[in-house]
């Protein structure tokens, strides 16, 4: 960084042995390892999304779901009838067919089987395919989000301070969508550049 903009009155620390300035890096490493970890997974959103998908779990597993679902009606008021949705997911249990066992069943066999219903057997569990559809929906943590504003700082920094809103929203749009800049023939793009204006 440089010193026009360093705040602090601090003494410098300048460390006796190489071994020693490692370690603290390595500690700052494992100290912001740890908050990432805390921050991603300590969330109200995150309970919710656990809750929402535990009792569909639990209840095909025959296990008792009576938590998450007040979780749920609590959390979501009028969208859902406690009652409606308690019934519907044990008919959902009671019918239930998958090629492993019910102690095994994962989230994305749930998913599956309720799309091979009907219309008609979607319309008779209405509260259950909502409910599926808010798991499917609700993202844990808006991932791609948090990867651009960390990587803002490496686009726009120090030495490239009088770059303009445009070309940082360009680069920005490049960096994130970079599954499909990756895929862009470069000699396409030169080409395009080249035959744009004289200047």
């Amino acid at each position: 960084m440089p010193a026009s903009l360093e705040t602090g009155n601090a003494e410098p620390h300048y460390h006796e042995t190489p071994e020693g300035y490692f370690r603290q890096i390595y500690l700052e490493a494992i100290d912001h390892l740890v908050n990432a970890i805390k921050d991603r997974f300590d969330t109200p959103d995150f309970d919710m999304y656990v809750n929402a998908e535990q009792a569909l779990i639990q209840c095909i597993r025959g296990n008792e779901f009576e938590d998450e679902l007040n979780a749920i009606t609590t959390f979501y008021g009028d969208d859902f009838q406690k009652d409606n949705l308690r019934c519907q997911l044990k008919m959902v249990s009671a019918n239930f067919e998958s090629d492993c066992k019910r102690e095994y069943v994962l989230f994305a066999d749930i998913v599956k089987y309720v799309k091979s219903l009907s219309k008609g057997e979607k319309v008779w569990l209405n509260e259950v395919v909502k409910l599926i559809k808010l798991v499917l929906v609700m993202p844990a943590k808006n991932a791609t989000s948090e990867r651009s504003f960390s990587s803002l700082r490496r686009m726009k920094s120090y030495l490239r301070s009088t770059m303009k809103q445009v070309r940082l929203n360009s680069l920005m749009f490049l960096n994130v969508l970079k599954d499909k800049t990756d895929g862009l023939n470069i000699h396409d793009v030169a080409v395009e550049f080249v035959f744009k204006e004289s200047r």
